[in-house]
């Protein structure tokens, strides 16, 4: 967490640089990253360019299927095996590491395939500064006294929400941990012994329990509501004003490490200093700003241990 607020500052001062210098940014990261995958990374070797500068929409795509397939080529220390890292996830425990070194997840599964993936520390302090910068947006980082953080999960340990949640309970904020699994009379009773100041969910469960604080059986005062992991709907966004009195805030954060939040003035920003986002069309080919694309190629520029390039 030390590494992460000090990088999160890193990533803050790069909010106002010009488009030109963040596409420089990027390019030069790209290049490191693929180095480095075509040097410990067999899969990556077939696939890259030998020589020269790395074209992105020149690299082949990566898809679920295929990431899932060559797992233990792709990634890049040879101690990963997939088979190991599943076993390793049957039997996780509060946020065990693999090996001392590895945070490993799964996707959610909403595409019909759930995808396994493995964050060493110096990436997972990206991760955990990507929250953090999002914490700055929403004025909900560090304080004294420390800020009473609501935060309801995914029902997995596995899951990158509850991985998260985990990482930032070091004491900088007063934490409750919830489960969307847990019954919503039981997380409003936990909440108003709880009386959290912000509070972070799916938008689905925030939703009900909207409903429980219209009608008075929740009864607490929030500066800050964050909503993530689910499209928030106008009817809900609506709701939630109505229940909490504040506008709620929509956070993006994708296993594969793409993140991104809303501000008070545009619906979504992307943290492309740290990913690549691609909108194509069903062939992969660009879809122009302003029009709707089908699919999404993320590419991670800071995940060494299991390069993701160009990844559906």
């Amino acid at each position: 967490m030390a590494r992460a607020i000090r990088a999160s500052k890193e990533l803050i001062a790069r909010e106002r640089w010009p488009r030109e210098r963040l596409e420089r940014f990027q390019q030069e990261r790209l290049e490191d990253l693929t180095r480095y995958a075509a040097a410990h990374s067999r899969f990556w070797r077939e696939r890259l360019p030998s020589d020269g500068p790395v074209k992105l929409a020149d690299v082949p795509v990566l898809t679920k299927p295929e990431l899932m397939e060559r797992f233990d080529d792709l990634v890049t220390d040879p101690r990963l095996r997939l088979d190991d890292l599943l076993r390793h996830l049957d039997e996780i425990d509060h946020d065990a590491l693999y090996l001392g070194e590895h945070r490993v997840m799964t996707s959610s599964g909403s595409s019909g395939r759930k995808t396994v993936f493995v964050y060493d520390r110096a990436a997972w302090s990206g991760i955990a500064a990507m929250f953090m910068r999002r914490s700055e947006w929403t004025n909900t980082g560090p304080r004294f006294p420390r800020l009473r953080l609501a935060a309801i999960g995914g029902g997995s340990p596995t899951h990158m929400s509850r991985r998260g949640a985990q990482t930032l309970d070091v004491g900088l904020h007063r934490l409750c941990k919830l489960s969307v699994t847990q019954p919503v009379p039981e997380l409003v009773e936990r909440l108003n012994a709880f009386q959290p100041q912000a509070l972070w969910g799916y938008p689905s469960i925030v939703a009900l329990l909207a409903v429980e604080q219209l009608a008075g059986r929740l009864r607490i005062d929030v500066e800050s509501v964050a909503t993530s992991s689910e499209p928030l709907s106008p009817t809900v966004r609506d709701r939630l004003e109505r229940a909490f009195g504040v506008r709620p805030y929509d956070f993006y954060a994708t296993t594969e490490g793409l993140f991104g939040n809303e501000c008070e003035e545009h619906p979504m920003h992307l943290f492309d200093d740290m990913c690549i986002a691609e909108n194509v069309d069903e062939d992969y080919r660009p879809v122009p700003p302003g029009e709707v694309g089908s699919r999404l190629l993320v590419t991670n520029l800071f995940n060494r241990a299991q390069p993701l390039i160009r990844c559906e």
